[in-house]
């Protein structure tokens, strides 16, 4: 979907910002980074297309992501008209090397 946009950031144990890993400035949402966008970037993990996520994982370490969506508030009633019914998948596969 070229309207719905997406954020992805790694926080801490408590929600707080660590990392942003794909948005805005400050992980805030960007008409530019949206889930067609996004998809442009990474097509396919299995392809070698992947987001690497940087910093590894220690044995018994725990990770926190926060992925965010945000259908954003048109300019005038009618200009979003075209999203009606729309819908949007996301899949994701996580994985771990050591």
């Amino acid at each position: 979907c070229d309207a719905v946009q997406f954020t992805l950031q790694e926080t801490n144990s408590s929600g707080s910002a660590l990392t942003c890993w794909f948005g805005g400035t400050g992980c805030a949402y960007s008409s530019t980074d949206t889930l067609n966008f996004f998809q442009g970037q990474f097509p396919d993990a299995s392809f070698g297309d992947p987001l690497v996520l940087t910093g590894g994982l220690a044995a018994g370490a725990t990770r926190y992501f926060q992925l965010s969506f945000l259908l954003p508030t048109f300019s005038s009633p009618t200009t979003g008209n075209q999203y009606q019914g729309e819908a949007a998948t996301f899949a994701l596969t996580w994985h771990i090397e050591d």
